[in-house]
């Protein structure tokens, strides 16, 4: 038996993956950036953990860890003030071209 929501998890961690790369290729980014990136990494991690999961229990619990770190990175981007919309990253990473305004 295996996590039933893996394939969902593994869409989630190459999507959160794209988005972290484009962090960490911006060289406009704040020093500031680099702890928000950390944790995007770590749910990345968290992410392929829940893919890989066993079962249900342990993917679940890999997921809900996904969502403090994502919490604790959002929380990070809004006292840091980036600068950066996170609607640009995303939609940049997910649709492969740039948003227009």
């Amino acid at each position: 038996m295996s996590y039933s929501g893996a394939a969902q998890a593994r869409e989630a961690r190459e999507a959160l993956g794209r988005s972290l790369a484009t962090l960490q290729l911006d060289p406009t980014l704040p020093p500031a950036a680099a702890p928000i990136s950390a944790l995007l990494a770590q749910a990345v991690g968290s992410l392929f953990v829940a893919e890989t999961a066993p079962n249900d229990v342990l993917g679940g619990q890999a997921v809900r860890s996904t969502l403090g770190l994502l919490g604790q990175a959002l929380a990070q981007i809004q006292m840091v003030g980036m600068g950066v919309p996170a609607r640009s990253i995303g939609a940049r990473n997910n649709c492969g071209q740039e948003p227009t305004e």
